[in-house]
């Protein structure tokens, strides 16, 4: 799917579930990162950039992680590893 396509259903999504501003700029640093990597089905979202992205802490990226991961738009979010 195209990024405006995508962006746009993610816009009718939200306007029937409710999604803290945490989550939406979670989702929208991911885009940013789905685009950087290009046409490809899956990629990995590092703590790091994610947390300059959206301007959010680590512990709120994986509390962000589980809503966002819950919409139709993303695929499992997982971790990988148990690093501190």
């Amino acid at each position: 799917m195209n990024m405006p396509k995508e962006v746009n259903l993610f816009w009718q999504w939200m306007m029937l579930n409710d999604m803290s501003s945490g989550a939406v700029s979670l989702w929208y640093s991911l885009q940013v990162m789905k685009m950087k990597v290009g046409p490809s089905s899956r990629f990995n979202a590092p703590n790091k950039p994610l947390m300059q992205l959206s301007g959010s802490s680590k512990t709120e990226i994986w509390d962000v992680r589980k809503v966002v991961g819950l919409t139709p738009f993303l695929g499992p979010i997982k971790k990988i590893h148990n690093w501190s």
